[in-house]
């Protein structure tokens, strides 16, 4: 197996105060709160080009095998274009890739130097160019980008060799293992989100029976998702030296939020507020899998960063813990948490009274 093919693409070219400073009148009128939108770029580019779903991790030939190893998995800005895929057959042609182009990953040969078989791939690297919409509001700011496809910035051929080596039935290695040498498999590991409390909408919040606008309570939170690490073993057998690439993750399609009122609040609704309103108990103490959305997300380097929000219409006054879960895309979905916080929401109560 020659050599590893995942690219990790930094594709965000993030300029943000180079595009922001010329809006404002001087630099210390620009505000410090920001909030950035940003939309990707929807379809493929022009040509042919499709996203890659599965990619080319290791290929090559050991002894009289010849083979490739795929991992189901996409990378931004990387494509192919299956229409210019080639055939070769064992020792058809050389070692050029079709039409004369550069060559990543290279063909390979058996080990009475004829050319292995296989297929021709023909991938380049895109990258997103982002494009300010538009900016609205005043604190926070909301700037909004558009991403659309760049010119590529690397066009070329990668070779998955699938053969044998034999001819007649007869293998052409010389000397055979007697037993076929495998490497390990390959292995992903993924970072562990960290999630931070960023604060409740709107700030002093009423029951829902009290509250003329009815709105509930809404958490709000910063998620910070690194990327993973993807590990694969080889070509040398027995040997098997380890080879390791970084695969940027994605937070997934939200989460969900539950809400526990404290047992604290249970107790004073029942003992302190059921003085006032005899009979009083709560309502409805457990909000479960509340659906959790992100409002906005961008890429900080490799770093996937999502606010968050998810909300609940309070019928109990009082505190309430938070178990947050996040799901993440990556060979997913997969969920991470639960994330809690104590004491993360407060919700009062008014109370009328009557004096003599």
């Amino acid at each position: 197996m020659k050599k590893n093919l995942v690219q990790v693409l930094l594709v965000f070219i993030v300029i943000i105060l180079a595009v922001l400073a010329p809006m404002s009148s001087s630099v210390e009128a620009v505000s410090t709160d920001w909030r950035y939108i940003l939309n990707p770029p929807t379809g493929n580019p022009a040509g042919g080009w499709v996203k890659v779903r599965w990619l080319l991790t290791a290929s090559g030939c050991s002894g009289c095998l010849c083979g490739a190893s795929w991992t189901p998995g996409s990378q931004t800005g990387l494509f192919e274009k299956p229409g210019d895929r080639t055939p070769r057959g064992h020792n058809e042609g050389d070692g050029s890739a079709p039409g004369g182009g550069a060559v990543n990953d290279p063909r390979a040969q058996c080990s009475d130097g004829e050319w292995a078989a296989g297929t021709w791939y023909h991938n380049a690297i895109f990258p997103v160019v982002w494009t300010l919409a538009g900016c609205t509001g005043t604190t926070p700011r909301t700037c909004t980008f558009n991403g659309s496809w760049g010119g590529a910035t690397w066009d070329g051929w990668n070779f998955a060799e699938n053969d044998d080596c034999c001819v007649d039935g007869i293998c052409d290695d010389p000397d055979p293992d007697p037993t076929p040498c495998v490497c390990p498999g390959d292995s992903w590991s993924y970072a562990t989100p960290s999630t931070t409390l960023i604060g409740i909408e709107p700030p002093y919040l009423l029951v829902v029976g009290q509250d003329p606008e009815d709105v509930g309570a809404t958490l709000v939170f910063q998620t910070v998702l690194g990327p993973a690490t993807h590990t694969w073993y080889g070509p040398d057998c027995p040997a098997c030296p380890a080879h390791t690439a970084t695969v940027q993750d994605t937070l997934g399609n939200g989460g969900t939020v539950d809400f526990n009122l404290t047992e604290a609040s249970k107790d004073w609704i029942i003992n302190e507020v059921g003085r006032l309103y005899p009979g009083a108990a709560p309502k409805h103490p457990d909000w479960i899998a509340e659906e959790l959305v992100w409002s906005s997300c961008y890429r900080n380097g490799d770093d996937h960063v999502c606010t968050g929000r998810a909300h609940f219409p309070a019928e109990d006054p009082g505190l309430y813990d938070a178990q947050i879960y996040i799901t993440a895309a990556l060979n997913g979905p997969r969920t991470h948490g639960p994330y809690t916080f104590w004491n993360a929401v407060q919700v009062w109560l008014l109370e009328t009274r009557l004096y003599q």
